[in-house]
């Protein structure tokens, strides 16, 4: 038996948990540059604001429901996160993190009433970090999905949606095909064509002729759906094979200085990640464009990719080859809206084979480890490179932020 614990709309609930008064009204949460919706209150759904709609398209239904806008708080969301995390690794056996809101649960040895644990499970979630989540139980990964699905849909389940075998074919019919776990746009559009428009009806289908049709991915869908568990929790991440670090400007950019700075920045934050997960970057990506939606200006987009002479995760490697790529790719005749960094081809830093040729940096273990424990102690930026800037002017618009509540010693709630 699985358990798919899903927080309902994060971010929004992240922000009543210390802002209350958002209770009962529609809220948005943007996404970098205040640009789209990217988390909407039910209230802000039933008033017809979609998931990625650019906030100028929303003017009118802001003003009309006094909807409350705000900006992305991301230490606020991944510390919430965590908190929910603790509480699931104290309370289930085995614990798989999906992402910042979702975690997957192993329940199968637990000798209790499974579907009251998970009742419990959610009022101690809500009683703890001020959060509401939803719960699917089922004998796969893929059903306990859809479970997850009709817990937040249908409000007789109270939260809480258990598949038995007996139900499992009434409840995949509710499911439309495009809702099933591992089923994208394309894919489902795909089904469509062939007659399948529910989760019961892709339950039904040849696993033989799926894989033929489709691929091996989506006959272990359809055997998921049949009850048969074919996608194991995985309890430790797989280290990602490449870094991304990217995001775009509050306003134009036309220097050279000012992008490098930006691209710095970047690169010194994918370098910490490398680190983080133990590994080595062989190649270096970088690529800048213009704005696309700037329909005055003249367009532009570039990337080009470099490999490194020896594999390296030291800030100042990634640096110095970033910076070099950029000078290739920079073009003074535009105005530039977004620049970002791809360390390519990862590999474990404990099984680099080196050469008779091979230089390294001396002390650059020791080095790039002091640098991280300062940052993660005192906050990030308390050390940096020159090449980099403290206080940007080309940081992104965050016009509607809310304080830090919990990771910022000077955004702590005040009670008077």
């Amino acid at each position: 038996m699985f358990a798919l614990v899903d927080c309902n709309n994060f971010y929004v609930s992240c922000e009543r948990v210390f802002q209350p008064q958002l209770e009962n009204r529609p809220v948005i949460v943007l996404s970098n540059n205040d640009g789209c919706a990217v988390a909407r209150s039910n209230e802000a759904k039933q008033l017809g604001i979609k998931m990625g709609q650019p906030v100028f398209q929303l003017q009118s239904i802001i003003q009309a429901h006094d909807v409350q806008v705000l900006s992305s708080n991301y230490p606020l969301y991944a510390d919430m996160s965590s908190r929910v995390i603790r509480i699931l690794k104290d309370s289930a056996p085995l614990v798989e993190v999906y992402s910042i809101d979702e975690c997957f649960l192993d329940l199968s040895n637990m000798a209790f009433n499974i579907e009251q644990f998970a009742k419990e499970l959610r009022e101690k979630i809500r009683q703890y970090t001020g959060v509401p989540v939803s719960i699917g139980l089922g004998r796969t990964k893929t059903l306990s999905k859809a479970a997850n699905f009709l817990a937040k849909k249908n409000e007789h389940f109270h939260g809480v949606c258990e598949l038995v075998p007996a139900m499992e074919q009434v409840v995949l019919k509710k499911v439309p095909i495009d809702e099933i776990w591992g089923v994208g746009r394309r894919w489902s559009q795909a089904l469509s064509q062939q007659g399948f428009k529910t989760a019961f009806d892709l339950s039904l289908a040849n696993s033989e002729w799926i894989r033929k049709r489709f691929n091996v991915v989506m006959a272990r869908t359809v055997a998921e759906l049949q009850g048969i568990s074919c996608i194991p929790l995985e309890e430790i991440n797989p280290a990602r094979k490449n870094i991304l670090v990217s995001r775009s400007f509050g306003s134009k950019v036309h220097d050279f200085t000012t992008l490098r700075e930006a691209l710095q920045t970047y690169a010194a934050r994918a370098a910490e990640k490398c680190r983080q997960q133990k590994s080595l970057a062989q190649a270096i990506m970088v690529f800048v464009q213009t704005n696309r939606y700037s329909v005055q200006d003249k367009q532009y987009a570039n990337r080009a990719a470099m490999g490194l002479e020896v594999a390296s995760s030291d800030t100042r490697d990634i640096l110095q080859m970033a910076e070099r790529i950029l000078r290739h790719l920079y073009n003074p005749d535009f105005a530039y809206h977004k620049v970002g960094i791809m360390l390519l081809d990862l590999i474990p830093d404990m099984i680099q084979q080196d050469d008779l040729y091979t230089v390294r940096r001396e002390n650059s273990e020791p080095l790039m480890g002091a640098v991280d424990s300062l940052n993660q102690r005192f906050g990030q930026h308390s050390i940096y490179f020159a090449s980099q800037s403290k206080t940007p002017r080309w940081r992104m618009k965050q016009n509607h932020c809310s304080p830090q509540f919990t990771t910022n010693w000077q955004h702590i709630p005040l009670v008077k």
